[in-house]
């Protein structure tokens, strides 16, 4: 038996476990009927990433009647 080796830690890629906030411009004539535009700051860091490069978001929405 020799001398054990150092610690060796390695960060493996997982998903993005968020995204940031939509922002949606509500003076901007960005809501009408049929469409909602939305935009949002991307995210870059691996801590955010998990480390790939979003190739693209998903966004869902829930449909609430306010009547």
């Amino acid at each position: 038996m020799g001398v054990p080796s150092s610690v060796l830690t390695v960060q493996a890629d997982s998903v993005p476990l968020f995204m940031n906030i939509p922002k949606i411009d509500y003076t901007g004539n960005k809501i009408n009927p049929t469409w909602i535009g939305v935009t949002w700051d991307g995210i870059s860091d691996w801590s955010e990433t998990g480390g790939d490069d979003v190739i693209y978001y998903q966004l869902e929405w829930l449909n609430v009647d306010l009547n």
